[in-house]
């Protein structure tokens, strides 16, 4: 009969292996519930999206894969590279509430964002490992026909503990927060602007 210790490693050893690094492939998708309607499109210009890395040594890393011990052994990577795969979730979140981004008039609203985290990683116990992923938002609109400045924090995050974490976990909680935070950021800009008259 074997030990719940040896089903443990059993699972580690065909969850994905540790030591090589992982790249996501999958596209970022909207969270929005299938069937929600747009409302009237207004324009905005965005200015730019920009990510603070989480990791000196690795600045296009989204996340770490550890081994039972709790060390980091290999990375996860997006394909495209981090900042082209959140600057497209932007605007396809900023899009889904009617803003267009392609906006160029000099009293439409304009909206940039940094990025200050977007990662995941283990937490390695002897039974498993509390997954944490999270997303975190800093976005400033300026309205210029107004004369105002906004800036806000939106945060996407999750903690579970899991016994297995295979490399597709990491595509599934990554996107996840993404959009929690990405749509929160989305609805609120939308919020802001029709509150303000434009």
């Amino acid at each position: 009969m074997k030990t719940p210790f040896s089903l443990v490693v059993c699972a580690w050893a065909f969850a994905g292996c540790a030591l090589t690094n992982y790249t996501m492939v999958k596209p970022y998708t909207s969270g929005r519930e299938v069937g929600s309607t747009t409302p009237m499109t207004k324009s905005v210009v965005w200015k730019k999206l920009e990510l603070k890395p989480t990791l000196r040594n690795e600045p296009e890393a989204v996340a770490v894969k550890k081994n039972g011990y709790g060390m980091d052994t290999a990375y996860v990577f997006t394909n495209p590279k981090p900042q082209e795969w959140l600057t497209q979730a932007a605007k396809v979140e900023f899009q889904s509430v009617g803003l267009d981004m392609a906006g160029n008039g000099a009293d439409d609203p304009s909206i940039s964002i940094v990025v200050d985290q977007f990662f995941a990683e283990p937490d390695v116990s002897v039974w498993g490992a509390d997954m944490t992923a999270v997303t975190v938002l800093d976005v400033t609109v300026n309205l210029p026909k107004q004369g105002k400045t906004f800036q806000r924090r939106f945060v996407g995050e999750d903690n579970s503990f899991e016994m297995v974490w295979p490399d597709s976990d990491f595509d599934v909680r990554l996107l996840k927060r993404a959009q929690l935070a990405f749509h929160e950021a989305a609805q609120e800009t939308r919020k802001l602007i029709d509150g303000e008259g434009i």
